[in-house]
């Protein structure tokens, strides 16, 4: 009977311990380092909305190109691909056609790289929640419900967001941070994709609104 006792007194004790170790490591998360924003570095120094000059001089020749006509700006797009992924450079804002063509999106699926905040592929979604602002105490690894980290209004146009998604199976699916702004309907964003709560895809975006 005592050593009946004795192991379910253990069994509490050893419950209570692992509850207050998930509990700090949850709590861990709670953290004010930056919201992302417009200014964000992606990768190698380059933002969104940067020149393909400058994408040049930081990442060097793309080992492909490939341009594509998109309806939206009735104009032809360029694809530039490198071993980590590739650049979309979008054609230069009307009526300016002499301009350097800004930087669209930056896709990242490769190792060989780091990208933002120094996170790479492969790495654990813990990471990506630590580097950045997060205001929220419990991040569950499996949940059927979506999370927001954090919401900050800088004024009455623009609204900084970053969330976690789940998928079908309650598994975290993609981390996201945007930035909107409400009166030219643009937005900035940043998505990490995720496998076994992995990072497997990083891409950034910028999307001109109306």
């Amino acid at each position: 009977m005592r050593i009946g006792k004795l192991f379910l007194l253990g069994f509490v004790l050893f419950l209570v311990v692992v509850n207050i170790s998930v509990s700090l490591s949850l709590s861990s998360f709670v953290d004010r380092k930056p919201v992302f924003t417009e200014k964000e570095e992606i990768i190698n120094g380059l933002k969104l909305l940067d020149t393909k000059d400058r994408m040049l001089r930081k990442l060097g020749k793309p080992k492909n190109t490939k341009k594509e006509y998109w309806g939206a700006y009735g104009d032809e797009v360029e694809y530039c691909y490198y071993e980590w992924g590739y650049v979309l450079l979008s054609p230069p804002p009307a009526p300016h056609k002499d301009l350097e063509r800004p930087i669209e999106e930056i896709e990242i699926t490769g190792k060989k790289i780091v990208g933002p905040r120094g996170i790479r592929i492969g790495e654990d979604y813990k990471r990506v929640i630590e580097s950045f602002r997060c205001d929220v105490k419990e991040i569950y690894e499996r949940a059927f419900h979506n999370v927001k980290l954090y919401e900050v209004k800088k004024n009455n146009e623009e609204k900084m967001l970053g969330f976690v998604i789940y998928n079908d199976k309650g598994e975290i699916n993609e981390i996201w941070y945007k930035v909107l702004n409400e009166k030219y309907s643009s937005e900035f964003g940043l998505r990490f994709e995720l496998m076994k709560k992995k990072v497997v895809k990083i891409f950034a975006y910028y999307s001109p609104g109306d």
